[in-house]
Formats: C-alpha cells, sequence, structure tokens
C-alpha cells in the first residue's frame, strides 16, 4: 500500500506541465480572419484670445479682419491702439479603422476534459480513502478469520 502511495505521489508530481512551459515549446498561433475595429476619434481645439494696447498719436479707426476661423480687431482712438485676436474653437471628428488580428493559444485541454479529470481525481480520492479506510477497520478487529473457538 505504501509502494502504491509512493508511485501515485511521483506519477501526479512529474506528469504536470506549466503553462510556461507549453507556452515556450508551441508559442502563439493566429486563429480566426481579421477584424476591423472602426473607432470615432475627436479632437477640439479650445478657443484662444489675445489683447494688446499700444500708445499712439491722435488718428482713430476701426477695422475687423476675419479670415477663417481666427478674427483680428484693431481699434485705434486718439490715446491708444487696441489689437485683439480671436480664434473660433474648433471639433475635428474623423473615423479610424484598425485591422486587427487576435491571438490565441491553440494548444491545451478543452475545458470539458478539465472537468471530467477533476470528476476522476474526485473519484479516484474516494475510492482511496474507502479502502485505505476498510484496510485499517478490519486489521485491527482483531480475532482471526476461520478458526472455531
Amino acid at each position: 500500500m505504501r509502494y502504491l502511495l509512493i508511485l501515485i505521489a511521483l506519477i501526479v508530481t512529474q506528469s504536470c506541465v506549466t503553462f510556461q512551459k507549453c507556452q515556450d515549446k508551441f508559442g502563439k498561433t493566429t486563429v480566426g480572419d481579421t477584424v476591423t475595429i472602426t473607432k470615432t476619434v475627436t479632437l477640439s481645439v479650445p478657443k484662444d484670445s489675445i489683447v494688446t494696447t499700444y500708445q499712439n498719436d491722435t488718428v482713430t479707426f476701426y477695422k475687423e479682419i476675419q479670415q477663417g476661423r481666427a478674427r483680428l480687431i484693431i481699434e485705434k482712438t486718439p490715446i491708444y491702439t487696441t489689437i485683439k485676436a480671436d480664434c473660433d474653437s474648433v471639433q475635428k471628428t474623423t473615423q479610424v479603422q484598425i485591422k486587427y488580428v487576435p491571438i490565441k493559444n491553440t494548444w491545451g485541454v478543452k475545458p470539458i476534459y478539465k472537468t471530467g479529470f477533476l470528476v476522476l481525481l474526485g473519484v479516484v480520492l474516494f475510492l482511496l480513502l474507502y479502502v485505505s479506510f476498510n484496510y485499517l477497520t478490519t486489521k485491527h478487529q482483531g480475532g482471526d478469520v476461520g478458526q472455531k473457538s
């Protein structure tokens, strides 16, 4: 019985293969087709402005220049010249397509076999405990079997 337990322990401990060993030996392989992912990307540039003032002579005028999203206002009074530049906010939205190849491990054990192995392991452990319990209880009962009194 002792030798059987040692043999079972050796088989169980020596037959295990780790995930890392399998990955080193077999590597990763691609499974399935290329998947195209479409993602909407939005870029926002916030509104900004600047104002500056200069002291000048007595000529007065007002000029506003608009080009695209930028606007420049020049206001000249008898005492000061004010220059104001505004830029409206802009939001750019575009769709980007990315091709993605999923990577999966093609080796390993199917989940149904894992479940079956655990059930079988439970049955074997139960039987091993049952046999060892019966062996120990019949050995310590005392009396000889087959002798007449």
